[in-house]
């Protein structure tokens, strides 16, 4: 931690003896805290509600240190960030944890390209983008490759979630009071790809759930991606009307009528 001009960092001086005592004051953890919460009341018991900022750009942050952004620069010019270990770590399986715009294979599909073009140039505004068509078609590819364009502009904080992992993750939650936190990160992150929408969710509390949550984002105005095999038609019958008038209102790309890569042997899925 750094201290101010004319502090000193020697062990028997008054800012350190006065933060051993603060310490030593702080209540152990609960077990059911998760390390974000932990974090959170350590800091204001150690510093009282202090207002933490980002030592780089000032930006509001909770906890000591620089912002996200700015290490994702950092990284970046230092060379120290592996692009697709760092994608596999917010969600991308390993197997597509390489998609770029670069290794898209273009189609024969004029609309669906000059499509893709716009999303190339997506900085989150319309909010939300939805990718539609058949399985196969490279949907999940433009995703990823749309979350390494945002990393590499600096914007470290996104996440990718399937349908499934996002309710299951909520489920294994419930008994150890941890439900909150893969919905806090949802909501929190600069960009959130939800994969596979209207695929696996098997009950009326998962469908409400994923909806609801998902609504939430979009009216809060921030950058949301979704990709779903399912029609506009499909998405009022299976899973909320609500969702679906919201859906085709920002960037919408069809890959109906697409070759699907993975019979061809291609590099898109």
């Amino acid at each position: 931690m750094g201290m101010g001009v004319g502090m000193t960092t020697s062990d028997d001086s008054p800012v350190t003896l006065d933060l051993v005592k603060r310490m030593a004051k702080v209540r152990p953890r609960d077990p059911n805290e998760t390390d974000a919460e932990w974090e959170a009341r350590c800091l204001q018991e150690l510093f009282g509600g202090l207002d933490l900022q980002c030592r780089q750009c000032g930006k509001a942050v909770g906890h000591l240190g620089i912002c996200d952004d700015c290490m994702a620069q950092w990284e970046q010019q230092e060379g120290r960030v592996d692009v697709p270990t760092w994608l596999f770590q917010h969600g991308v399986p390993r197997a597509m944890s390489r998609c770029t715009w670069g290794t898209w294979r273009e189609t024969n599909n004029g609309k669906l390209e000059r499509q893709l073009r716009e999303l190339r140039g997506w900085k989150g505004q319309p909010a939300l983008v939805v990718l539609a068509g058949p399985p196969g078609v490279g949907k999940t590819h433009c995703a990823v490759a749309t979350m390494e364009r945002w990393f590499r502009h600096g914007r470290r904080s996104v996440l990718l979630l399937t349908e499934a992992e996002l309710v299951l993750r909520v489920k294994e939650g419930f008994g150890a009071n941890t439900d909150s936190d893969v919905l806090r990160r949802m909501q929190r992150c600069q960009l959130f790809v939800l994969d596979d929408l209207g695929r696996n969710t098997t009950s009326d509390w998962g469908v409400q759930m994923v909806v609801n949550n998902l609504i939430h984002r979009i009216d809060n105005g921030s950058p949301t991606l979704v990709t779903t095999n399912l029609t506009h038609a499909e998405v009022v019958e299976r899973l909320d009307e609500r969702l679906a008038s919201r859906m085709w209102q920002g960037l919408a790309v069809s890959y109906k009528a697409t070759h699907d890569f993975r019979k061809g042997g291609g590099r898109a899925t």
